[in-house]
């Protein structure tokens, strides 16, 4: 289910977008952080020998967690039974933890017999915005944690700190003149999810005092507190994390500092257009290393924003982007405060024209766009920039991939019309690598394979994909069988070039494409086995862990008799390109030059990337 967010700070202080936001979020736990989150803040106001209790503990496995690192006297209640009863039995191997059914507004415990009270996300679900039927039960439950609470007790709430949240708290706590209030604001990493989680303590003196106690405002990762005056500066700092948050989550940023300065003198912020992100000076290390050189600054920030959103204007995106930016600004003057910095564009703010989204059951949202790129148009799938014409490959490792086709000894590049070939693209994506192929090489036979049926359908639909073509077949289905399927079926089956362009999200083993499962022993078996006796490998590799990237060059290498890697100008591409046989070495480059049609670019292009080649 998508996170629905404000689209403008205001929203976090309008009523109607929470009512909407609980409405569609209807279990609090899945997103308020577990003890990794939440750990470092309440260990500052818990102790082992605390009598804790827990209000409304629902599903949540707080309670368990807190045990399992040394606090055992815990009291969990909840009106569900049929919670209780769950988390009684989920906990039997912790009998000293006590579950029971009770109302936060009446729990039947001693007098000042609690030294914390732990509420995480009972208070929101207490309290919708809008309700006024719920701020009596509030604050009956807000009387009965006074009540229960010891001398120098903790009352600590996780919540998502609505503005009409804070404000209940606050009215309640502050006038008593008893309780020091303080509010944390905490990196939540536990769910991904967007919206920023903060914790309210109020902590119970033994007398109250003449005047009102301070409250106090601490950021996520910050020991110092910031002393607040009243309700609206503390709600002024909330609402400045969470649309910091928001911001973040909508936006990516990239920080590059010159390694060769010590104290940065100059800093300025790069907006990338929207549709610009994929481009290689952006989505790529050695790109951005080179961008703020071209910047001419020590710090430069490079941020994208997100895709979904809708700017009228260059101004307007400044005026959003400066409060986060100016936090990460290195210049400061002899005060202490940032000094003014730059903004630098291209001039333009959006560069893309979506053409169609969808979602794919196996794949998620996509969507295909249209880009204008220095008068050049582009049409790619999701990430990644595809041209609409055949006639060229817009991705650098796709050419690269190409020379494969100089280890052959019947050689395309040379006779591109007369050479008959049989290559299979493992990994279709909008089809253009697939379509490239068939367009230039008039005695090719390509079959692509995909797994995801709504990515075909893209490509014949958004892409021109030629799969009406006879010399183009397209397979549904794992790569996996189709590899195994024709290293096991006859010579008939067998490919002369296997191209491998297999992505996924990075895995544990710290592998963006292939699949891990495709550097596997068998799957590199089978991968020999359906090339044919002199047929060639072209594996796109991206990893940004170096052992991880020696280690699958190593496994390639223990298959195929030759093996030779590209480190391609897009930064953590690499493409090894392995021969069944022992391949020819060193390439006369000369001779492939002299007998080019030079009226071909793309094999001009193949033949001077030969020199790149390094053999393993």
């Amino acid at each position: 289910m998508a996170v629905s967010l404000p689209k403008s700070s205001v929203e976090f202080s309008d009523p109607a977008y929470w009512k909407k936001f609980f409405a569609i979020h209807r279990s609090p736990f899945e997103w308020y952080g577990d003890y990794a989150s939440l750990g470092a803040v309440l260990e500052k106001y818990l102790k082992p020998a605390d009598d804790i209790l827990q209000v409304g503990c629902g599903n949540s496995r707080l309670a368990s967690e807190l045990h399992d690192v040394g606090y055992r006297r815990i009291l969990s209640i909840d009106t569900n039974a049929a919670v209780i009863a769950e988390q009684t039995n989920r906990n039997r191997e912790r009998p000293a933890l006590k579950f029971e059914v009770k109302s936060a507004t009446e729990t039947g415990l001693d007098p000042e017999s609690i030294n914390v009270v732990l509420d995480k996300g009972t208070l929101d679900a207490l309290l919708p915005p809008g309700d006024e039927s719920a701020v009596e039960l509030v604050e009956h439950m807000f009387d009965e944690m006074a009540r229960v609470l010891a001398s120098s007790g903790r009352y600590i709430v996780v919540t998502l700190a609505q503005e009409h949240i804070v404000r209940a708290w606050i009215k309640h706590f502050l006038p008593t003149n008893q309780y020091i209030l303080r509010i944390h604001k905490i990196d939540n990493t536990a769910s991904g999810f967007p919206m920023p989680v903060f914790i309210l303590v109020a902590t119970k003196m033994k007398m109250r005092m003449p005047m009102p106690m301070p409250m106090e405002f601490c950021r996520a990762g910050q020991e110092k507190a910031v002393r607040l005056a009243d309700a609206n500066g503390v709600l002024e700092s909330i609402n400045g994390e969470q649309y910091l948050s928001r911001f973040v989550h909508l936006c990516g940023k990239f920080i590059v500092d010159d390694p060769a300065v010590a104290e940065a003198k100059s800093y300025a912020v790069f907006i990338v257009p929207i549709g610009r992100d994929g481009d290689w000076l952006f989505a790529t290390e050695k790109g951005r290393r080179s961008l703020r050189v071209q910047c001419e600054k020590d710090r430069l920030a490079i941020v994208t924003l997100f895709r979904e959103s809708s700017y009228a204007s260059l101004d307007e995106i400044k005026d959003e982007l400066t409060s986060f930016t100016i936090r990460l600004n290195p210049v400061k003057d002899t005060k202490g405060v940032p000094k003014r910095y730059d903004f630098v564009s291209l001039g333009e703010h959006d560069v893309k024209k979506t053409i169609a989204t969808g979602e794919s059951a196996m794949n998620g949202r996509w969507s295909v766009e249209d880009v204008l790129i220095r008068d050049k148009e582009y049409r790619r799938l999701k990430k990644g920039k595809k041209a609409i014409s055949f006639d060229t490959l817009a991705c650098e490792h796709h050419e690269v991939m190409l020379l494969s086709f100089a280890l052959l000894e019947a050689c395309p590049l040379v006779r591109p019309d007369e050479v008959p070939l049989k290559v299979a693209v493992l990994g279709l994506g909008g089809g253009l690598l697939a379509g490239f192929l068939v367009k230039n090489l008039a005695k090719a036979r390509v079959t692509g394979v995909e797994l995801d049926p709504a990515v075909v359908k893209i490509a014949n639909d958004h892409f021109a994909f030629p799969s009406a073509d006879p010399r183009m077949d397209v397979r549904v289905m794992d790569a996996l069988d189709y590899l195994r399927e024709t290293a096991e079926g006859d010579e008939s089956l067998k490919q002369d070039v296997i191209m491998v362009d297999l992505a996924s999200s990075m895995t544990e083993e710290g592998l963006s494409c292939p699949p891990p499962v495709f550097l596997g022993e068998q799957a590199l078996e089978w991968m020999r086995g359906a090339l044919t006796e002199n047929g060639v490998l072209a594996l796109n590799l991206v990893t940004r862990d170096e052992d991880v990237s020696k280690a699958a060059k190593e496994k390639v290498g223990r298959h195929f008799a030759s093996l030779a890697v590209v480190s391609s100008e897009e930064d953590v591409n690499e493409v090894l390109i392995a021969a069944r046989s022992e391949a020819k070495t060193p390439f006369d480059t000369k001779k492939l030059m002299a007998s080019l049609d030079r009226s071909r670019p793309w094999i001009k292009k193949c033949v001077e990337n030969i020199d790149k080649l390094a053999m393993l």
